[in-house]
């Protein structure tokens, strides 16, 4: 079973823009790793084809993953960092083709605290942001939060692309 032989614990998960493969985050091993699907048989590679770790991708406790509606960047929630990630996507060869960040959205300009889901508009201008609030991460990777923790800090925050061209998105 593939259960078996992951990398860590799945958390976000999308299609590459042709569905032959699936872009899979792992919170706890702070990596990404992009899997062939098999239609006919309705099966998953059980080995990625990629896997995007290290501290140069700037990934940390990844929650969700997206593509952009034009499938020319992948973007990342990083919930212990407060922080997004861009990755430039190659939707021929579905492969993410640099392992550092080609963008960033992070505070203090985004006034993001635990990251958590995506989502883009249809056209791709606009990005939403779920967001726990001030949560820590704990020494094992646990989340916890605090009695007083406000309702108010869990809310969707919504970013308007203003520039995709080579994979710089300016979020705002």
């Amino acid at each position: 079973a593939l259960i078996d032989e992951l990398i860590g614990t799945p958390k976000g998960i999308t299609f590459s823009p042709d569905a032959t493969h699936l872009l899979v985050t792992f919170s706890d091993a702070n990596c990404i790793a992009i899997f062939g699907l098999h239609k006919k048989r309705h099966t998953i590679d059980r080995s990625p084809r990629q896997i995007i770790q290290g501290s140069k991708t700037e990934i940390f406790r990844p929650e969700d993953i997206k593509i952009s509606p034009d499938g020319t960047y992948c973007v990342i929630s990083n919930s212990s960092e407060h922080r997004l990630t861009l990755y430039p996507f190659d939707k021929k060869t579905n492969r993410i083709t640099q392992n550092t960040p080609c963008g960033r959205l992070q505070n203090p300009e985004s006034n993001l605290y635990f990251p958590h889901g995506l989502a883009f508009s249809k056209d791709g201008a606009f990005l939403l942001v779920t967001q726990f609030g001030h949560i820590t991460v704990t020494e094992d990777g646990s989340i916890a939060w605090d009695i007083d923790l406000r309702a108010d800090e869990a809310k969707v925050n919504i970013y308007r692309l203003l520039s995709c061209r080579s994979c710089n998105p300016i979020i705002k």
